[in-house]
C-alpha cells in the first residue's frame, strides 16, 4: 500500500463533441467564451479525409482548416 489517495478517473465522453470536455469548458469560460471557430493551420502534407472528417465531428464544426 502506497499510502497515497485513490482519485477516479472519469474519460471524456470525446464522441459527445468538444463543448463536453472539462478542461476546455473551463478555459473558454477563462477566456472570454467559447470561439467561432478554431482554426487549424496545415503545415505540410494535408490531413487524411478521415482525420478532418472526425475533427469536425468531434469539434462540433469549430474547426476551420486554412
Amino acid at each position: 500500500m502506497s499510502g497515497s489517495p485513490n482519485s477516479s478517473y472519469t474519460a471524456h465522453p470525446f464522441e459527445q463533441g468538444i463543448t463536453h470536455d472539462a478542461a476546455t469548458s473551463r478555459g473558454w469560460e477563462l477566456t472570454g467564451g467559447k470561439p467561432t471557430s478554431i482554426r487549424i493551420a496545415i503545415d505540410g502534407d494535408a490531413p487524411d479525409p478521415m482525420l478532418r472528417a472526425g475533427l469536425q465531428t468531434h469539434s462540433e464544426g469549430l474547426c476551420a482548416f486554412g
